[in-house]
Protein backbone atom coordinates (compact mmCIF):
# COMPACT_ATOMS: atom_id res chain seq x y z
CA UNK A 1 0.00 0.00 0.00
CA UNK A 2 1.48 3.31 -1.07
CA UNK A 3 -0.30 5.37 1.58
CA UNK A 4 -0.82 3.15 4.65
CA UNK A 5 -3.40 4.25 7.20
CA UNK A 6 -1.14 3.23 10.09
CA UNK A 7 1.95 4.83 11.66
CA UNK A 8 4.15 1.93 10.56
CA UNK A 9 3.89 -0.82 7.99
CA UNK A 10 5.69 -4.08 7.36
CA UNK A 11 6.55 -4.50 3.65
CA UNK A 12 7.62 -8.10 4.31
CA UNK A 13 3.96 -9.03 4.72
CA UNK A 14 3.36 -8.31 1.04
CA UNK A 15 5.88 -11.02 0.19
CA UNK A 16 3.56 -13.59 1.76
CA UNK A 17 0.89 -12.98 -0.88
CA UNK A 18 1.16 -15.88 -3.38
CA UNK A 19 2.45 -14.65 -6.75
CA UNK A 20 -0.61 -16.05 -8.54
CA UNK A 21 -2.91 -13.77 -6.48
CA UNK A 22 -4.48 -10.95 -8.47
CA UNK A 23 -4.26 -7.63 -6.62
CA UNK A 24 -6.42 -4.70 -7.69
CA UNK A 25 -5.94 -1.17 -6.40
CA UNK A 26 -8.26 1.81 -6.10
CA UNK A 27 -7.25 5.46 -5.79
CA UNK A 28 -7.01 6.64 -2.17
CA UNK A 29 -7.02 10.42 -1.48
CA UNK A 30 -6.45 9.90 2.27
CA UNK A 31 -3.83 12.06 4.02
CA UNK A 32 -0.65 10.31 5.25
CA UNK A 33 -1.02 8.96 8.79
CA UNK A 34 1.65 11.15 10.40
CA UNK A 35 0.22 14.41 9.06
CA UNK A 36 -3.35 13.38 9.86
CA UNK A 37 -2.45 12.34 13.40
CA UNK A 38 -0.67 15.62 14.18
CA UNK A 39 -3.50 17.74 12.78
CA UNK A 40 -6.19 15.84 14.66
CA UNK A 41 -4.39 16.03 18.01
CA UNK A 42 -3.89 19.76 17.66
CA UNK A 43 -7.54 20.32 16.79
CA UNK A 44 -9.07 17.80 19.20
CA UNK A 45 -7.00 18.34 22.34
CA UNK A 46 -4.58 21.18 21.75
CA UNK A 47 -1.81 18.71 22.63
CA UNK A 48 1.67 19.78 21.50
CA UNK A 49 3.50 17.48 19.14
CA UNK A 50 6.13 16.60 21.75
CA UNK A 51 3.74 15.77 24.59
CA UNK A 52 4.93 12.90 26.78
CA UNK A 53 1.58 12.19 28.45
CA UNK A 54 -2.04 12.29 27.29
CA UNK A 55 -3.59 15.75 27.53
CA UNK A 56 -7.06 16.41 28.91
CA UNK A 57 -7.27 19.96 27.59
CA UNK A 58 -10.50 20.82 25.81
CA UNK A 59 -10.16 22.84 22.68
CA UNK A 60 -12.50 25.77 22.37
CA UNK A 61 -13.58 28.35 19.83
CA UNK A 62 -12.64 27.62 16.24
CA UNK A 63 -10.96 24.36 17.26
CA UNK A 64 -14.22 23.05 18.70
CA UNK A 65 -16.10 23.95 15.51
CA UNK A 66 -13.38 22.43 13.35
CA UNK A 67 -13.39 19.26 15.41
CA UNK A 68 -17.14 18.77 14.99
CA UNK A 69 -16.87 19.44 11.25
CA UNK A 70 -14.06 16.89 10.84
CA UNK A 71 -16.03 14.31 12.83
CA UNK A 72 -19.02 14.70 10.55
CA UNK A 73 -17.07 14.62 7.29
CA UNK A 74 -14.78 11.71 8.17
CA UNK A 75 -17.42 9.39 9.55
CA UNK A 76 -17.21 6.58 10.48
CA UNK A 77 -13.45 6.92 9.86
CA UNK A 78 -10.99 8.80 7.66
CA UNK A 79 -10.85 5.90 5.21
CA UNK A 80 -14.34 6.92 4.07
CA UNK A 81 -12.71 9.12 1.40
CA UNK A 82 -11.53 5.90 -0.30
CA UNK A 83 -15.00 4.32 -0.38
CA UNK A 84 -16.43 5.79 -3.65
CA UNK A 85 -13.28 4.81 -5.55
CA UNK A 86 -13.32 1.34 -4.01
CA UNK A 87 -17.00 0.81 -4.88
CA UNK A 88 -16.37 1.83 -8.48
CA UNK A 89 -13.43 -0.57 -8.70
CA UNK A 90 -15.36 -3.38 -6.98
CA UNK A 91 -18.27 -3.16 -9.40
CA UNK A 92 -15.90 -3.37 -12.35
CA UNK A 93 -13.85 -6.25 -10.91
CA UNK A 94 -16.85 -8.35 -9.80
CA UNK A 95 -18.53 -8.04 -13.20
CA UNK A 96 -15.37 -8.66 -15.24
CA UNK A 97 -14.09 -11.63 -13.23
CA UNK A 98 -17.44 -13.17 -12.24
CA UNK A 99 -16.70 -13.00 -8.52
CA UNK A 100 -19.11 -15.14 -6.46
CA UNK A 101 -17.97 -14.36 -2.90
CA UNK A 102 -16.77 -11.11 -1.29
CA UNK A 103 -15.13 -11.22 2.14
CA UNK A 104 -15.00 -7.75 3.67
CA UNK A 105 -12.33 -7.43 6.35
CA UNK A 106 -13.11 -4.87 9.07
CA UNK A 107 -11.92 -2.34 10.24
CA UNK A 108 -11.90 0.21 8.69
CA UNK A 109 -15.63 0.31 9.30
CA UNK A 110 -16.28 2.65 6.39
CA UNK A 111 -15.84 -0.48 4.26
CA UNK A 112 -19.35 -1.45 5.36
CA UNK A 113 -20.51 1.04 2.73
CA UNK A 114 -18.74 -1.14 0.16
CA UNK A 115 -20.56 -4.23 1.38
CA UNK A 116 -23.96 -2.53 1.11
CA UNK A 117 -23.12 -1.35 -2.42
CA UNK A 118 -21.92 -4.80 -3.49
CA UNK A 119 -25.19 -6.46 -2.46
CA UNK A 120 -27.24 -3.70 -4.05
CA UNK A 121 -25.53 -4.10 -7.44
CA UNK A 122 -24.85 -7.86 -7.21
CA UNK A 123 -27.55 -9.48 -5.04
CA UNK A 124 -26.37 -13.01 -5.92
CA UNK A 125 -22.81 -12.42 -4.71
CA UNK A 126 -22.18 -13.96 -1.29
CA UNK A 127 -21.10 -11.25 1.15
CA UNK A 128 -19.21 -12.06 4.36
CA UNK A 129 -18.57 -9.28 6.89
CA UNK A 130 -15.44 -10.24 8.83
CA UNK A 131 -15.19 -8.13 12.02
CA UNK A 132 -11.60 -8.42 13.28
CA UNK A 133 -12.60 -5.92 15.99
CA UNK A 134 -16.17 -5.43 17.20
CA UNK A 135 -17.20 -1.86 16.46
CA UNK A 136 -20.06 -0.30 18.38
CA UNK A 137 -19.69 -1.80 21.88
CA UNK A 138 -15.89 -1.94 21.85
CA UNK A 139 -13.88 0.28 19.54
CA UNK A 140 -16.39 3.12 19.21
CA UNK A 141 -17.36 3.07 22.88
CA UNK A 142 -13.84 2.79 24.36
CA UNK A 143 -11.11 3.92 21.98
CA UNK A 144 -12.46 6.16 19.22
CA UNK A 145 -11.20 9.67 20.00
CA UNK A 146 -13.70 11.10 17.51
CA UNK A 147 -16.74 9.39 19.05
CA UNK A 148 -19.92 11.47 19.40
CA UNK A 149 -23.66 10.96 19.61
CA UNK A 150 -23.97 11.83 15.92
CA UNK A 151 -21.31 9.31 14.98
CA UNK A 152 -22.91 6.57 17.08
CA UNK A 153 -26.24 7.12 15.35
CA UNK A 154 -24.60 6.89 11.92
CA UNK A 155 -22.61 3.82 13.00
CA UNK A 156 -25.71 1.96 14.13
CA UNK A 157 -27.51 2.77 10.89
CA UNK A 158 -24.57 1.75 8.70
CA UNK A 159 -23.92 -1.49 10.57
CA UNK A 160 -27.59 -2.47 10.46
CA UNK A 161 -27.79 -1.95 6.70
CA UNK A 162 -24.61 -3.96 6.18
CA UNK A 163 -25.57 -6.84 8.51
CA UNK A 164 -29.01 -7.11 6.98
CA UNK A 165 -27.46 -7.17 3.50
CA UNK A 166 -24.77 -9.72 4.31
CA UNK A 167 -25.04 -13.48 3.94
CA UNK A 168 -22.68 -14.10 6.85
CA UNK A 169 -21.18 -12.07 9.70
CA UNK A 170 -17.97 -13.31 11.34
CA UNK A 171 -16.25 -12.15 14.54
CA UNK A 172 -12.99 -13.15 16.24
CA UNK A 173 -14.45 -14.04 19.65
CA UNK A 174 -17.72 -15.62 20.69
CA UNK A 175 -18.40 -12.69 23.02
CA UNK A 176 -18.08 -10.14 20.24
CA UNK A 177 -20.15 -12.32 17.92
CA UNK A 178 -22.88 -12.35 20.58
CA UNK A 179 -22.63 -8.56 20.86
CA UNK A 180 -23.21 -8.13 17.14
CA UNK A 181 -25.97 -10.73 16.93
CA UNK A 182 -27.61 -9.22 20.03
CA UNK A 183 -28.15 -5.97 18.15
CA UNK A 184 -30.00 -7.86 15.38
CA UNK A 185 -31.89 -10.70 17.11
CA UNK A 186 -34.23 -11.01 14.14
CA UNK A 187 -31.35 -12.23 11.96
CA UNK A 188 -30.91 -16.04 11.81
CA UNK A 189 -28.33 -17.53 14.18
CA UNK A 190 -26.70 -19.47 11.32
CA UNK A 191 -25.68 -16.18 9.74
CA UNK A 192 -23.17 -15.47 12.52
CA UNK A 193 -19.83 -17.29 12.43
CA UNK A 194 -17.01 -17.57 14.96
CA UNK A 195 -13.72 -16.94 13.09
CA UNK A 196 -10.86 -16.45 15.60
CA UNK A 197 -7.45 -15.02 14.90
CA UNK A 198 -4.59 -17.42 14.33
CA UNK A 199 -0.95 -17.77 13.35
CA UNK A 200 1.08 -18.74 10.30
CA UNK A 201 2.86 -22.01 11.16
CA UNK A 202 5.51 -21.46 8.47
CA UNK A 203 6.81 -18.40 10.36
CA UNK A 204 7.67 -20.52 13.38
CA UNK A 205 8.65 -23.75 11.63
CA UNK A 206 12.34 -23.19 12.45
CA UNK A 207 11.82 -21.39 15.76
CA UNK A 208 14.62 -22.41 18.14
CA UNK A 209 13.82 -21.78 21.80
CA UNK A 210 16.85 -20.92 23.89
CA UNK A 211 17.86 -18.93 26.94
CA UNK A 212 19.27 -15.44 26.67
CA UNK A 213 22.99 -15.08 27.46
CA UNK A 214 23.63 -14.57 31.16
CA UNK A 215 21.38 -15.46 34.06
CA UNK A 216 18.54 -12.97 33.54
CA UNK A 217 14.96 -14.03 32.99
CA UNK A 218 13.77 -12.22 29.84
CA UNK A 219 10.07 -11.30 29.66
CA UNK A 220 9.08 -10.00 26.22
CA UNK A 221 6.14 -7.88 25.10
CA UNK A 222 5.76 -8.05 21.31
CA UNK A 223 3.44 -5.40 19.89
CA UNK A 224 2.45 -1.76 19.97
CA UNK A 225 2.05 0.19 23.21
CA UNK A 226 -0.62 2.90 23.20
CA UNK A 227 -1.63 5.28 25.99
CA UNK A 228 -5.21 4.11 26.43
CA UNK A 229 -7.06 1.96 28.95
CA UNK A 230 -6.37 -1.30 27.12
CA UNK A 231 -2.63 -0.88 27.77
CA UNK A 232 -2.69 0.44 31.35
CA UNK A 233 -2.12 -3.11 32.70
CA UNK A 234 1.43 -2.70 31.38
CA UNK A 235 1.92 -0.04 34.04
CA UNK A 236 0.87 -2.56 36.69
CA UNK A 237 3.33 -5.10 35.29
CA UNK A 238 6.22 -2.62 35.27
CA UNK A 239 5.33 -1.34 38.73
CA UNK A 240 5.22 -4.83 40.21
CA UNK A 241 8.54 -5.86 38.68
CA UNK A 242 10.05 -2.75 40.24
CA UNK A 243 8.40 -3.67 43.55
CA UNK A 244 10.09 -7.09 43.76
CA UNK A 245 12.99 -7.59 46.17
CA UNK A 246 16.20 -6.29 44.63
CA UNK A 247 17.77 -9.76 44.40
CA UNK A 248 14.78 -10.92 42.32
CA UNK A 249 14.20 -7.70 40.39
CA UNK A 250 17.84 -7.60 39.26
CA UNK A 251 17.36 -10.95 37.53
CA UNK A 252 14.51 -9.76 35.30
CA UNK A 253 14.91 -8.03 31.95
CA UNK A 254 11.77 -6.67 30.27
CA UNK A 255 11.92 -6.40 26.48
CA UNK A 256 9.50 -4.42 24.34
CA UNK A 257 9.53 -5.15 20.62
CA UNK A 258 7.22 -2.81 18.73
CA UNK A 259 6.22 0.80 18.41
CA UNK A 260 5.66 2.79 21.59
CA UNK A 261 3.28 5.66 20.93
CA UNK A 262 4.71 9.04 21.88
CA UNK A 263 1.97 9.51 24.49
CA UNK A 264 2.92 6.19 26.16
CA UNK A 265 6.64 6.95 26.56
CA UNK A 266 6.11 7.88 30.20
CA UNK A 267 5.22 4.24 30.98
CA UNK A 268 8.94 3.48 30.97
CA UNK A 269 10.36 6.47 32.81
CA UNK A 270 12.29 6.10 36.11
CA UNK A 271 12.13 2.33 36.23
CA UNK A 272 14.23 0.24 38.63
CA UNK A 273 14.77 -2.88 36.52
CA UNK A 274 16.37 -3.46 33.14
CA UNK A 275 14.12 -2.52 30.20
CA UNK A 276 15.16 -2.79 26.56
CA UNK A 277 13.07 -1.17 23.83
CA UNK A 278 13.80 -2.46 20.34
CA UNK A 279 11.20 -0.47 18.42
CA UNK A 280 9.16 -1.74 15.51
CA UNK A 281 10.43 -4.69 13.54
CA UNK A 282 8.86 -7.40 11.40
CA UNK A 283 8.08 -10.78 12.90
CA UNK A 284 10.94 -12.33 11.00
CA UNK A 285 13.42 -9.76 12.30
CA UNK A 286 12.09 -10.19 15.83
CA UNK A 287 12.43 -13.98 15.89
CA UNK A 288 16.03 -14.12 17.23
CA UNK A 289 15.01 -11.93 20.18
CA UNK A 290 11.82 -13.92 20.77
CA UNK A 291 13.76 -17.18 20.76
CA UNK A 292 15.66 -15.91 23.81
CA UNK A 293 12.65 -14.97 25.90
CA UNK A 294 11.76 -16.89 29.04
CA UNK A 295 8.15 -15.73 28.99
CA UNK A 296 6.04 -13.79 26.55
CA UNK A 297 3.83 -11.06 28.01
CA UNK A 298 0.36 -9.98 26.91
CA UNK A 299 -2.19 -7.63 28.48
CA UNK A 300 -5.87 -6.93 27.94
CA UNK A 301 -8.51 -5.26 30.05
CA UNK A 302 -11.30 -6.25 27.67
CA UNK A 303 -13.03 -9.57 28.49
CA UNK A 304 -14.51 -9.83 24.97
CA UNK A 305 -11.14 -9.63 23.15
CA UNK A 306 -8.13 -11.87 22.93
CA UNK A 307 -5.67 -9.87 20.81
CA UNK A 308 -3.95 -11.04 17.64
CA UNK A 309 -0.51 -11.32 19.28
CA UNK A 310 -1.82 -14.09 21.54
CA UNK A 311 -1.78 -16.42 18.56
CA UNK A 312 1.72 -15.49 17.47
CA UNK A 313 2.71 -16.45 21.00
CA UNK A 314 0.95 -19.79 20.55
CA UNK A 315 2.97 -20.45 17.41
CA UNK A 316 6.24 -19.76 19.22
CA UNK A 317 5.50 -22.33 21.89
CA UNK A 318 6.95 -20.18 24.66
CA UNK A 319 5.29 -19.93 28.09
CA UNK A 320 2.99 -16.96 28.48
CA UNK A 321 2.25 -14.47 31.25
CA UNK A 322 -1.09 -12.72 30.72
CA UNK A 323 -2.80 -9.88 32.55
CA UNK A 324 -6.41 -10.34 31.48
CA UNK A 325 -9.89 -10.87 32.96
CA UNK A 326 -10.16 -14.40 34.30
CA UNK A 327 -13.66 -14.74 32.85
CA UNK A 328 -12.68 -13.36 29.44
CA UNK A 329 -11.87 -14.72 26.00
CA UNK A 330 -8.09 -14.53 26.35
CA UNK A 331 -8.07 -16.52 29.58
CA UNK A 332 -10.26 -19.17 27.93
CA UNK A 333 -7.74 -19.67 25.10
CA UNK A 334 -4.92 -19.90 27.65
CA UNK A 335 -6.85 -22.55 29.62
CA UNK A 336 -7.68 -24.52 26.47
CA UNK A 337 -4.09 -24.54 25.18
CA UNK A 338 -2.27 -24.59 28.54
CA UNK A 339 0.14 -22.03 27.04
CA UNK A 340 0.72 -20.18 30.31
CA UNK A 341 -0.67 -18.36 33.33
CA UNK A 342 -2.97 -15.37 33.79
CA UNK A 343 -4.20 -13.04 36.53
CA UNK A 344 -6.66 -10.17 36.48
CA UNK A 345 -4.96 -7.03 35.13
CA UNK A 346 -5.83 -4.80 38.09
CA UNK A 347 -4.85 -7.28 40.81
CA UNK A 348 -1.38 -5.99 41.68
CA UNK A 349 -0.69 -8.49 44.51
CA UNK A 350 -1.61 -11.33 42.11
CA UNK A 351 0.72 -9.87 39.46
CA UNK A 352 3.52 -9.84 42.02
CA UNK A 353 2.89 -13.51 42.87
CA UNK A 354 2.72 -14.35 39.16
CA UNK A 355 6.18 -12.83 38.68
CA UNK A 356 7.69 -14.58 41.69
CA UNK A 357 6.32 -17.92 40.49
CA UNK A 358 7.67 -17.22 36.99
CA UNK A 359 11.17 -16.70 38.35
CA UNK A 360 10.92 -19.89 40.39
CA UNK A 361 9.73 -21.92 37.39
CA UNK A 362 12.49 -20.40 35.28
CA UNK A 363 15.04 -21.63 37.81
CA UNK A 364 13.51 -25.10 37.61
CA UNK A 365 13.59 -24.93 33.78
CA UNK A 366 9.78 -24.81 33.32
CA UNK A 367 9.17 -28.32 34.64
CA UNK A 368 5.49 -27.46 35.29
CA UNK A 369 4.74 -26.23 31.76
CA UNK A 370 3.01 -28.62 29.34
CA UNK A 371 1.16 -26.91 26.46
CA UNK A 372 -1.56 -28.76 24.55
CA UNK A 373 -0.19 -28.77 21.01
CA UNK A 374 -3.31 -30.32 19.50
CA UNK A 375 -5.34 -27.38 20.83
CA UNK A 376 -2.69 -24.89 19.71
CA UNK A 377 -2.61 -26.22 16.14
CA UNK A 378 -6.34 -25.58 15.83
CA UNK A 379 -5.35 -21.90 15.50
CA UNK A 380 -3.05 -22.38 12.51
CA UNK A 381 -4.28 -20.23 9.65
CA UNK A 382 -4.78 -23.10 7.15
CA UNK A 383 -7.10 -24.81 9.65
CA UNK A 384 -9.02 -21.62 10.39
CA UNK A 385 -9.39 -20.64 6.73
CA UNK A 386 -10.62 -24.13 5.89
CA UNK A 387 -13.16 -23.94 8.69
CA UNK A 388 -14.50 -20.55 7.57
CA UNK A 389 -14.65 -21.75 3.97
CA UNK A 390 -16.78 -24.72 4.95
CA UNK A 391 -19.11 -22.76 7.25
CA UNK A 392 -19.73 -19.95 4.77
CA UNK A 393 -19.61 -22.01 1.57
CA UNK A 394 -17.08 -19.59 0.14
CA UNK A 395 -16.70 -19.81 -3.62
CA UNK A 396 -20.31 -21.01 -3.97
CA UNK A 397 -22.99 -18.67 -5.28
CA UNK A 398 -25.63 -17.59 -2.79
Amino acid sequence: MRNPATPLHDPDLAKKVPPETKVFRAFNPELPYGLRDRLWKKVATGMPETAAQPSTAVAGGWKSVTKRLIQRIFSPDVQVVWVPFAIRAARRIIARHQITTVLLNLPPYSCLHIGVAVKRHFPNVKLILDFRDEWIDNYLAQFDTAASGHKLKLARDLERRAVESADFVAAVTRSQLDQIHGRYPEQPAGKFLYAPNGYDPTVYANFQSRRAPGSKLVITYFGTVYANSAYYPLMNYLDMVDDLPEQVRSRIESRFIGRVAREAAYFFESRKHTIRQYGFMSREAALPYLEETGYNLIVSGNPTAHGGKLFDYLGMGKPLLALCPAEGEMAQVIRDTRIGWYVNPGDRPAIRELLLAAVERFDRDQTEWSPDWDAIREYEWPNLVGRLTRLAGMGVSA
